[in-house]
């Protein structure tokens, strides 16, 4: 977790990461929403299949 000015300089990592996140569980599931920013939150929905 990023904490205050981090978060600005570093929302690529999160980006990346939840990317990474989607790569690993590609066979098992499927994205319902796509990564989403929203202030300083990023998320994505992920399915079962």
């Amino acid at each position: 977790m990023y904490r205050g000015r981090e978060f600005f300089s570093r929302k690529e990592d999160g980006i990346e990461t939840l990317n990474k996140v989607v790569e690993v569980l590609k066979d098992i599931s499927f994205i319902d929403k796509p990564v989403d920013l929203q202030g300083r939150r990023v998320s994505i929905v992920l399915s079962p299949k």
